[in-house]
């Protein structure tokens, strides 16, 4: 498997598991570096409150700053995975990697429009806003649930075979090449296609050909001379 196709890339299609996979080891690898942070940022907070700060306290902060630098860039970097593989999955069910769109902004409009209905002070406006932002939250979690469970369109779709452009990846991960299936299908329908008329043709009687020596010609038979 072409791990840079599949982690950065936007072009090609990817199953469910392959999907899963990935936001699911982000989701461990962020936990796992946030972790360390939360608390080292606790500590110091805990520390500020009973002591003025000291040198050591600000060679902490120093060095959590950078931390958090570090944190934003892989957080970026994780932004990046996240959409690239929503997009191909979004391919392998038949949507545009536009939708991405609607995934992102679909949840910060409906707090949104929760925020303009608790301040418009009405009543009506704070209903409507709610029902509008619940269908719009209902709508997005059908779309993120068929990016799990939902299984990917057959053969070639508007965005090609399964897989990166020029080989297939399933749900099970295993590696093929689409386009040497393809070639392989079409070589048989050919071959299927053109032997059909040459057996159809040597079945046909040779009209004109004078029969071989000892062999009765075809016209003759029981009640002819």
């Amino acid at each position: 498997m072409n791990f840079l196709w599949l982690l950065f890339s936007f072009k090609g299609r990817i199953g469910r598991l392959a999907f899963a996979g990935v936001n699911l080891s982000i989701l461990v690898i962020n936990g796992a570096m946030m972790a360390p942070q939360i608390s080292r940022i606790l500590k110091a907070g805990a520390a500020a409150g009973h002591a003025p700060p000291t040198a050591a306290h600000l060679a902490a902060s120093g060095h959590m700053l950078g931390q958090s630098l570090l944190m934003m860039a892989l957080s970026l970097a994780a932004l990046w995975i996240n959409l690239a593989v929503t997009t191909k999955r979004l391919h392998d069910i038949g949507r545009s990697g536009y939708w991405n769109f609607y995934l992102v902004l679909a949840p910060l409009g409906a707090i949104a429009l929760v925020i303009f209905g608790i301040l418009s002070k009405s009543g009506g406006t704070l209903a409507a806003a709610c029902f509008i932002a619940f269908a719009i939250s209902i709508y997005s979690c059908w779309i993120v649930m068929q990016l799990y469970f939902r299984g990917g369109d057959s053969g070639v779709n508007n965005f090609g075979a399964p897989g990166a452009p020029g080989g297939s990846i399933d749900d099970e991960g295993s590696a093929a090449s689409a386009d040497a299936a393809i070639a392989a299908a079409l070589k048989a329908r050919a071959g299927t296609t053109g032997a059909a008329p040459a057996a159809a043709m040597a079945r046909q009687p040779q009209y004109g050909a004078s029969p071989a020596l000892g062999q009765r010609p075809a016209g003759a038979g029981f009640g002819r001379r």
